[in-house]
């Protein structure tokens, strides 16, 4: 969740909860208060509703398998163009609104050894786990990756526990998979680079919610870790894996 939404989104989102904990309460009771009852599924229908809103403003339509609106192809027909061109509208003014810098990618894809794998790579995404046990890692791998990608995506995490709700009610973005979603969302990155030590684990929706990420912006996840290597759960999601 980016970080101006979560503020932006916190009253709403809490106002939602205390309505849906109120409902919950008033549909336990043997004698049930049917205009309470009322009320209190109007109020979370009309708060779902502009968080929705909200929501639609910060981070554009999510509601298929795609980031976009869907559109019928047109082949070269100008309309495709526009069409095309509105989207890149869209997206660049997002950024802006989102308090972000304008996208950057490489001119075309780059190829590299980075933490002795072969990636390559357009638009590259890195989460680097910056607890004590791993600074001393981190800026040697930075300038091993600057040296060869222009214009890495970094995001900086304290620790590696990988956990995901739909609505995280009060959320940072300072967990692995806030900027998973951050980087292959918002950013498009087409591979995601994560430097950790892979202590901390991670949760089933944690995993399912990684493995839609990766499936829908059908990037590659490549991970160097200076301790454990990954669980029976996350092995599948991976492209390939080092340890350092």
């Amino acid at each position: 969740m980016n970080e101006r939404f979560a503020s932006r989104a916190k009253s709403l989102l809490r106002k939602l909860e205390v309505s849906e904990e109120r409902l919950d309460t008033a549909l336990s009771r043997d004698r049930q208060d049917e205009r309470l009852i009322g009320k209190l599924e109007k109020e979370i229908t009309v708060f779902e509703g502009q968080v929705e809103e909200m929501r639609l403003a910060y981070f554009g339509d999510s509601s298929t398998d795609s980031f976009e609106l869907p559109f019928e192809p047109a082949g070269v027909a100008p309309a495709e163009k526009l069409l095309t061109d509105v989207i890149k509208s869209r997206d660049a003014l997002l950024r802006v609104l989102r308090g972000e810098k304008p996208l950057k990618q490489e001119r075309e894809k780059k190829k590299a050894n980075i933490g002795e794998m072969f990636i390559e790579s357009q638009n590259l995404g890195v989460i680097l786990d910056f607890s004590s046990s791993m600074t001393n890692f981190i800026k040697p791998l930075k300038e091993e990756i600057t040296k060869e990608f222009s214009s890495p995506h970094y995001r900086e995490v304290p620790g590696c526990r990988m956990d995901w709700s739909s609505i995280p009610i009060g959320a940072k973005p300072d967990g692995s998979m806030l900027a998973m979603e951050d980087l292959l969302i918002a950013l498009k990155a087409d591979t995601i680079f994560w430097f950790s030590d892979l202590n901390d684990g991670e949760s089933p929706q944690a995993l399912a919610g990684l493995q839609w990420l990766l499936d829908t912006s059908n990037a590659n996840f490549y991970v160097n870790s200076v301790g454990k290597e990954p669980s029976r759960g996350l092995e599948p999601l991976v492209t390939e894996f080092r340890k350092k």
